[in-house]
């Protein structure tokens, strides 16, 4: 790869996130440090691409909670509030 390394706060500002979510990818091992202060830009921009998902997969499943479908598959209406 390339040298693409960027000091962690121009990252974070890149994405604009936090550079504590940065240094918690590094300690969850989803980000490498090739130098002390410092990431990938390509490794970083996949990990937040991959977190991103991850977020949206769980908000569908949590919304989806307590949906009930029929035997087809369908969704099922709930029975009207009076």
């Amino acid at each position: 790869m390339s040298n693409d390394w960027i000091k962690i706060s121009a990252m974070a500002k890149e994405l604009n996130l936090s550079h504590k979510t940065i240094y918690n990818w590094i300690n969850q091992q989803l980000l490498f440090t090739p130098k002390p202060g410092y990431v990938s830009r390509a490794e970083a921009y996949a990990t937040s691409l991959r977190m991103k998902v991850l977020r949206q997969t769980q908000s569908k499943a949590l919304m989806s909670d307590g949906v009930s479908r029929d035997s087809n598959g369908r969704f099922t209406s709930p029975p009207d509030i009076a």
